[in-house]
């Protein structure tokens, strides 16, 4: 496991505003804290750089795993399951967020 700087930690952190970024869970709304994840893992020659980091909570982080692509069931296309920005600092994965949570 790479070493990740405190500053490049606390950035992901303040950029992801507590919710993990794939699933948009809230940190205060699990029993575990939030983890800093590769997007494309290390064994894929994935850099420890912003724009490859994120905020996962613990169950999105064990399921994806090193993972970077799956089938889309309904057309058997590949698809990203995350599709980070070219540029630092710049998330381009969403998922809507229902009218009955807060943001």
């Amino acid at each position: 496991m790479t070493y990740i700087p405190e500053a490049l930690r606390r950035l992901v952190a303040e950029r992801a505003g507590g919710r993990c970024e794939y699933c948009r869970l809230h940190e205060d709304d699990t029993f575990f804290t939030h983890e800093v994840d590769h997007i494309y893992a290390e064994k894929h020659d994935g850099p420890t750089a912003e724009w490859n980091l994120c905020v996962a909570c613990s169950d999105c982080n064990r399921n994806k795993g090193s993972d970077i692509c799956s089938l889309d069931l309904e057309t058997g296309e590949v698809v990203a399951l995350y599709q980070p920005a070219a540029t630092a600092g710049v998330s381009t994965f969403s998922l809507p967020i229902p009218a009955w949570s807060s943001p």
